[in-house]
Formats: C-alpha cells, sequence, structure tokens
C-alpha cells in the first residue's frame, strides 16, 4: 500500500549458451504515501500561517510518524523483492554475474605545467 516495485528485465543472447538476463529492481514509494506526506506537511504550513504552532507541531509529528511507516514498508518490500529475484534465478539455475567496473588508475606524482 505505501510502496510499489519497478522491475525491467533485459535479456541478451551472446550465441551459444552464453546469454545475460540483468534484472533491476527500483523501489518507489507510492501515489498515496506521497499525497499523504504533502498533505501533512501542507496542513503543518497552513497552521503556521494561520498563527497556530502546536496544531502545525501535530501535523509534524503525525507527518513524521507516516514517513517512518512508509519508510519501514519500502525497506521491507525492498528485502523481499530482492529474495523472490533471487528465488526465481535459482529456479531458473542463474548464475550472478561480476559487475563489469573500471579499473582505477594509478595515482602518480602531479603534474605541473
Amino acid at each position: 500500500m505505501w510502496s510499489r516495485a519497478l522491475i525491467t528485465v533485459c535479456g541478451e543472447n551472446h550465441g551459444g549458451n552464453k546469454r545475460l538476463l540483468r534484472v533491476r529492481c527500483a523501489m518507489r514509494s507510492s501515489s498515496l504515501a506521497r499525497v499523504l506526506l504533502r498533505c501533512y506537511a501542507a496542513l503543518g504550513a497552513g497552521s503556521l500561517i494561520l498563527g497556530e504552532p502546536a496544531v502545525a507541531f501535530v501535523f509534524l509529528a503525525v507527518g513524521m510518524a507516516n514517513l517512518a511507516v512508509v519508510g519501514w514498508q519500502l525497506l521491507t518490500f525492498g528485502r523481499l523483492m530482492h529474495r523472490v529475484i533471487e528465488a526465481v534465478a535459482g529456479q531458473a539455475r542463474l548464475m550472478p554475474a561480476e559487475p563489469i567496473g573500471a579499473a582505477a588508475l594509478p595515482i602518480g606524482e602531479p603534474r605541473t605545467v
């Protein structure tokens, strides 16, 4: 309810048994979570404009509690999606590939012009 996952999959065939399946899972907060957090912020700002700092503090506290719940559920949902992707890859007998990174350049003497 508070989070959603955007899963993208790209398959590459490199001939023979050389196939690469790239999977990316991006976690996002739901529209409902974003709207509620924005409403808390707007109500808090409106309370401050009307000169009611106590009411604004209540909206701030409720908004922060809601943000903590949304963040926690987003984190747990992300862990669940990671386990699901790993389980599906294991059932399909896929092996993880090491990420390709550029080699670090050696540090040499500073150049002067």
